[in-house]
């Protein structure tokens, strides 16, 4: 799903937005998607999908990419922003024409009336039930919103404009967490079960989550002078990952056995560079020509799957949706203004 409070000219990611003041966005990608012409396949034994948006003549409209296809899912306006392979389907939440929408194995099912702005930016499963995070709109302000079994529940009063990002869930506690806007800016948020907690002072965002053991982790990003500074929280308590001078976020925390991933971008004196933190060093660059942001990161074995946008150099803007595996990058969108903000891997299981 990426909003800022830095110049837009300054710092060009996002958190699943694309970054304007204390707004809505929709993450921004590149004009050239490091080795154009050299696609990284995944193998036989792996479904790689990634989601998000493509400009078409009546504007974005929702897209699934499998194996470098682009499939339609939208049937107006829309965008997909979370993939999740559970219950033997395959679930897709976004949005289409202003409803908020799940898609199981292709087939949509609205979660709104579409009357106000909505969407899908999260996806996780608590026992049978399929959880969806993101916001409905209330005519005034997005309302931080957690959909049960397509029940709709509101974690926010609708008096400010929140969002919810990313979902965890341990045993019988759902963890959700996102920002909320207040005069002096975004504010980091944790919703446990409902009950909100911040989590920093303004000028901050919450964009991933992810357990642990008996650890809350949470990635984005808090204010520091000039700029922002990618954070991880672990049980409330943030810790900076980027050590540079120039801004940086996180944008997703994955846990693999002992090892703990974070996904995001630092900018620096050029474009900004995408990376990939492990157990808070950083173990991959996506050192392209142009910004990269990461916004999503999947595991399958050995490899690492990132999707998420590159900006070009041509300072016009425009962006594309790309998948990096082991830093290696796929073009997705095929176009300008395409956009990726989720990755999943399913890896099918071998009857003997």
């Amino acid at each position: 799903m990426v909003i800022a409070l830095i110049p837009n000219n300054a710092f060009k990611f996002a958190p699943r937005l694309r970054w304007q003041p204390y707004g809505l966005g929709l993450l921004a990608l590149l004009t050239a998607c490091g080795t154009r012409g050299v696609a990284p396949k995944p193998s036989l034994d792996e479904e790689v999908y990634v989601v998000g948006d493509q400009r078409s003549e009546q504007g974005p409209v929702a897209t699934l990419w499998s194996h470098g296809v682009a499939t339609r899912l939208s049937k107006g306006c829309g965008s997909a922003r979370a993939v999740l392979f559970a219950q033997g389907a395959l679930w897709i939440g976004g949005s289409d024409q202003q409803a908020a929408t799940l898609w199981k194995d292709g087939v949509p099912s609205a979660l709104t009336d579409g009357r106000h702005e909505a969407c899908v930016r999260a996806l996780a499963v608590a026992g049978p039930d399929l959880l969806a995070a993101g916001d409905a709109s209330n005519g005034t302000n997005p309302v931080a919103t957690l959909w049960r079994r397509g029940v709709p529940a509101s974690l926010t009063d609708g008096t400010h404009e929140a969002h919810a990002l990313a979902i965890a869930v341990a045993g019988p506690d759902v963890y959700v967490a996102g920002y909320e806007v207040r005069d002096q800016g975004p504010v980091a948020m944790l919703w446990k079960n409902g009950k909100p907690a911040e989590l920093a002072p303004p000028g901050s965002q919450a964009q991933g989550i992810a357990v642990d053991g008996s650890d809350l982790l949470i990635a984005g990003y808090q204010a520091k002078q000039g700029g922002q500074v990618a954070a991880l929280w672990k049980n409330g308590k943030p810790s900076p990952l980027a050590l540079g001078t120039g801004s940086s976020a996180a944008h997703a925390v994955l846990v693999a056995g002992h090892d703990v991933f974070v996904a995001g971008a630092e900018a620096g004196d050029g474009p900004s560079v995408g990376r990939v933190w492990k157990n808070g060093k950083v173990a991959l660059s996506l050192n392209d020509p142009n910004s990269d942001v990461p916004a999503s990161i999947a595991l399958s074995g050995r490899d690492v799957y990132l999707a998420g946008n590159q900006w070009g150099t041509t300072g016009r803007g425009y962006s594309y949706a790309c998948l990096w595996k082991n830093g290696a990058a796929q073009l997705l969108g095929g176009q300008e203004d395409s956009q990726a903000f989720a990755v999943c891997v399913r890896v099918p299981v071998r009857v003997p």
